[in-house]
């Protein structure tokens, strides 16, 4: 499917692209309003073709257009707001949006536009290695290790953003036993107090707001696997205002506008960012639906106030 569409674009003009894709929205977004929203179904359906017809906004996301199941998707459709993926077509504010670890810079090219006026712009590495590097200076600890000197339980992963392959295992290790591609990081401590389960935090950052934290419960014996459960939680609840602070300025030096981090409280209480996306899903699998549409709802509001302070 994936290689059909890439043919396809390359046959068709992207203006004819970004138009099937404008109808389709029409239905999708329907769907999204009635799932998430709280209106009649007329309700929902004017304000969908009215977003078809005279947007709030037009966002461009570029090079690519986020699926459905993105976090951004749906609340583009709840606002009222159009997408499109044409640079030629008129938009309010423009997104760079590339499902990968490493973006080169150029493809932002054919915005018309400063590439510092674009959404994540700047984000163009989001590997574990620039997540740790950061993550060091700003809070002033290590998550990376040598796991040829360390002395415990590490965690190795791909560097890369999204394979879900991390394992356990023991330190030390011999040098002809490191992984190219791979990273070590201390393997955090952070049992919750539901038997059974470790916990992290979901962090959604819109600029250098924190709209919500969602709590994610996996079973211990299977901690890198899909969510058990997730609650919905307020920012302050979990987070101090030293914390808060440090968590965005990480994401400012990452030059990451939009986007979501993976946080775990270890048990000496100290909190660990091992990762960082900028094209996230969501809400997360397993979260009931009335807590999606509190999420959502919160969500659009720093989500519009962070694109009204963007606009081209």
């Amino acid at each position: 499917m994936k290689r059909f569409r890439l043919a396809l674009k390359s046959i068709l003009p992207l203006a004819i692209i970004d138009l099937r894709y404008r109808v389709r929205d029409i239905r999708v977004s329907l769907g999204v309003r009635r799932k998430y929203g709280n209106s009649s179904y007329v309700s929902d359906l004017m304000a969908t073709l009215r977003a078809f017809i005279r947007p709030g906004k037009t966002i461009l996301y570029y090079p690519e257009r986020p699926p459905v199941n993105m976090a951004e998707y749906k609340l583009c459709a709840l606002l009222g707001y159009a997408i499109t993926v044409n640079p030629n077509h008129r938009f309010d504010v423009a997104f760079k949006y590339k499902d990968a670890t490493f973006t080169d810079p150029d493809i932002l090219k054919v915005i018309p536009t400063d590439r510092s006026m674009i959404i994540n712009g700047h984000s163009l590495d989001i590997s574990k290695h620039a997540v740790g590097a950061v993550f060091a200076k700003v809070f002033g600890y290590d998550l990376e290790v040598d796991p040829t000197q360390y002395d415990g339980n590490i965690v190795e992963k791909s560097n890369k953003n999204g394979t879900h392959d991390g394992r356990i295992i023991q330190g030390r290790i011999s040098p002809e036993d490191i992984k190219p591609g791979c990273v070590y990081q201390k393997a955090i401590d952070n049992e919750s107090d539901k038997e059974g389960f470790v916990l992290d935090y979901r962090v959604p950052i819109h600029k250098e707001q924190i709209p919500l934290v969602y709590r994610r419960y996996h079973p211990i014996e299977n901690r890198f696997s899909e969510n058990a459960f997730v609650e919905v939680e307020e920012t302050a609840d979990i987070f101090s205002a030293e914390e808060l602070d440090k968590l965005t300025l990480l994401t400012k030096k990452m030059s990451v506008d939009y986007g979501e981090l993976d946080v775990l409280r270890d048990k000496d209480g100290r909190i660990y960012v091992v990762d960082v996306n900028n094209t996230p899903a969501g809400p997360p699998k397993k979260l009931p639906n009335q807590a999606c549409r509190i999420a959502l709802k919160r969500m659009s509001k720093s989500f519009a106030q962070m694109l009204d302070g963007r606009r081209t």
